[in-house]
C-alpha cells in the first residue's frame, strides 16, 4: 500500500489486528522490514504493535507491504497505522505554560520576602 506523505522524516506505527487468523504478516516500511508480530490483549511493542523510528518519506509516498503467513495465510491485516511527524516537536498543553509561570514568579515572590 502507498499512502501519500509529506516528504520528510515521519516515525510509523503499525498495530496489529487482535485476530488469530488474520496477521499482519511478515513486510516493510519504505524498505525497512519487519517480522510478523503475535498481536494480543495489551498494548505492547514488539507484541500488539511496530513502531518505526526516522522513517524517510520522499517523493511524497509512504510505502507499506505485508506478506501473509500463519492459519491464515491467504490474508495479512493492519489494524491501524499512525504517522506522526519526526521532527515536529510536541506542543506543551498552553495551561502547562500558565502554570510554569505562575510557580517561577511564586518563587521570586517567596525569596524577596525571605
Amino acid at each position: 500500500m502507498s499512502l501519500a506523505c509529506s516528504t520528510g522524516l515521519i516515525t510509523s506505527y503499525l498495530y496489529e489486528p487482535s485476530n488469530s487468523v488474520v496477521e499482519l504478516g511478515n513486510g516493510n516500511v519504505n524498505g525497512t522490514a519487519f517480522d510478523s508480530i503475535t498481536g494480543g490483549t495489551t498494548v505492547d511493542e514488539g507484541v500488539s504493535y511496530l513502531s518505526f523510528a526516522t522513517v524517510n518519506v520522499s517523493g511524497g509516498l509512504l510505502n507499506v507491504t505485508a506478506t501473509s503467513i500463519g492459519i491464515g495465510a491467504a490474508y495479512a491485516g493492519l489494524a491501524r497505522m499512525q504517522l506522526v511527524g519526526a521532527t515536529t516537536p510536541v506542543p506543551l498543553p498552553a495551561g502547562a505554560l500558565l502554570l510554569t509561570a505562575l510557580g517561577a514568579a511564586g518563587i521570586a515572590g517567596r525569596r524577596r520576602k525571605s
